[in-house]
């Protein structure tokens, strides 16, 4: 994993290490990952100006927002031994903001940004209630086994 984490807050080793931990748990609940040897993603700590630029020229969309993904591969063939999933971008300040408006600790925030990211780039999405419903439900499932329960 690539991580340019570089803040005082969540400082880079407890991005690598949660940002792992999360990462595999979330994997184990997908039918593919038994076919995967190797994976590998970046993790990207923006600030509001940076993400709002990236949300305009990549999703035509002029305002910030917490988190971006942006998958490597739309469609793979199994067996795939290793594995570049994409990118995951996430906004420290929308991060904090977050955290106190919805009354988690920066860590559980973090953590809930980095599984709904990892979740797009393994596929998942919330364009419909039903896609809303199971990857909430997963996010949940991913968050509790791995101690950042709501």
């Amino acid at each position: 994993m690539k991580c340019l984490a570089r803040n005082k807050i969540l400082n880079a080793t407890w991005w690598k290490t949660n940002s792992n931990k999360l990462a595999l748990i979330a994997l184990e609940t997908q039918t593919f990952s038994a076919f995967i040897k190797k994976i590998s993603f970046s993790l990207n700590i923006v600030k509001t100006a940076q993400i709002q630029e990236l949300n305009q020229k990549y999703r035509n969309l002029n305002k910030s927002t917490d988190v971006l993904s942006f998958p490597s591969l739309e469609n793979f063939d199994l067996p795939f031994p290793e594995l570049e999933l994409g990118d995951i971008i996430i906004c420290l300040d929308k991060l904090k903001e977050q955290a106190i408006e919805y009354n988690h600790s920066l860590e559980r925030e973090a953590a809930f940004l980095f599984v709904h990211g990892f979740l797009h780039l393994i596929g998942h999405d919330h364009q419909t209630k039903k896609q809303a419903a199971a990857m909430f439900d997963l996010q949940a499932k991913i968050l509790n086994k791995a101690g950042f329960p709501r």
